[in-house]
């Protein structure tokens, strides 16, 4: 059976008699989601919240870049390919040779124009490949590499070396950095991330925090059967979980 992390995946193969006992399922797996993801922002203490605002939390900072892509065709031979390969990085370097013959305090001009002229990101071209105010999960995961070296540059800094993505080549400008928000202003936010990353590598604590749940708020079942039947579905909810860490455990030693 595969196995994911949250109460929904867990109620989906319990298995149910109708459809409309999956949908009940399905929304008391969500209700019982937020509760958990709330209970376990309880267990997070402030110094991990410090650590994560002044390891993680950066200013956001104004980027614009030039793509040059391979022009490559499924029909092509390898050697076809290498050799379009090698026109886009040739491409990409001779610009990066350009903004380094531009004069002081021109820089960004000179980009503007560059980008305009060769730039292959039809989005971005024409505003001089600027990429706007960007932080580090802004942009979908193809961008990764350039935020990475985005973060390494200064103000009026640009990229002296090729940067590689899944889209093509790039060089990179930076031009401007805001203050980094304040930790009161992104408290909540943090919180919220590390309790899920908390629950990610803790799945067996999803039933725990039910029961603590259960015991804050005093819920007593009187009615036998279901006091029975509970306990079987908390009982089947730990195992779930703990196989779940079990298999967690399983891939970080290989």
């Amino acid at each position: 059976m595969a196995l994911s992390g949250d109460l929904t995946s867990y109620n989906v193969h319990t298995g149910y008699s109708s459809i409309e006992a999956y949908k009940d399922s399905l929304y008391v797996g969500y209700l019982q989601n937020l509760a958990i993801e709330d209970y376990a922002k309880t267990l997070i203490e402030e110094k991990e919240i410090e650590k994560y605002y002044k390891d993680e939390i950066v200013s956001d900072i104004k980027v614009s870049h030039i793509l040059i892509t391979a022009n490559v065709t499924d029909d092509m031979t390898d050697e076809e390919k290498d050799t379009a390969e090698k026109e886009a990085k040739d491409k990409i370097n001779s610009i990066i040779d350009e903004l380094k013959k531009a004069e002081k305090g021109k820089v960004a001009e000179k980009f503007a124009e560059l980008a305009k002229e060769h730039s292959m990101d039809e989005t971005t071209k024409e505003n001089g490949g600027s990429l706007g105010f960007i932080n580090k999960e802004t942009l979908s995961s193809e961008y990764d590499e350039l935020v990475t070296a985005a973060y390494n540059l200064k103000d009026g800094k640009f990229s002296t070396k090729m940067i590689t993505t899944e889209l093509g080549y790039h060089v990179i400008l930076r031009t401007e950095t805001k203050e980094k928000a304040k930790l009161d202003d992104v408290k909540e936010d943090i919180t919220e991330t590390l309790a899920v990353e908390y629950l990610q590598k803790n799945q067996v604590s999803r039933a725990k925090a039910l029961q603590e749940l259960r015991k804050e708020y005093e819920v007593e079942i009187v009615d036998s059967e279901l006091k029975s039947q509970y306990a079987k579905y908390m009982q089947g909810m730990l195992n779930y979980y703990i196989e779940l860490d079990n298999q967690a455990k399983e891939q970080t030693k290989k």
